[in-house]
């Protein structure tokens, strides 16, 4: 028996109810490195990642988000606390 859930909208994508599964997944690296914090985000993408979570724990990484989306043309950046 399938449990109800609520759909949560994170920018055109909806999780739960009865939406298909969205692959998600989370970076583990250091947001603040731009070159390996966008190769991992298009190797993410290539393998069929519709959602990509990353730290932002410092300013530094914060000023970072600028120059990963310059590296990924898809990045569309959510914020979420």
């Amino acid at each position: 028996m399938e449990r109800k859930t609520r759909v949560v909208k994170v920018g055109n994508l909806k999780i739960g109810g009865n939406n298909p599964i969205v692959i998600q997944s989370m970076t583990n690296t250091n947001s603040s490195d731009v070159e390996s914090t966008v190769r991992q985000i298009n190797e993410l993408e290539k393998a069929g990642c519709q959602l990509v979570r990353m730290t932002i724990n410092n300013i530094k990484a914060a000023e970072a988000i600028k120059e990963i989306k310059k590296g990924n043309s898809s990045f569309d950046c959510r914020y979420t606390f």
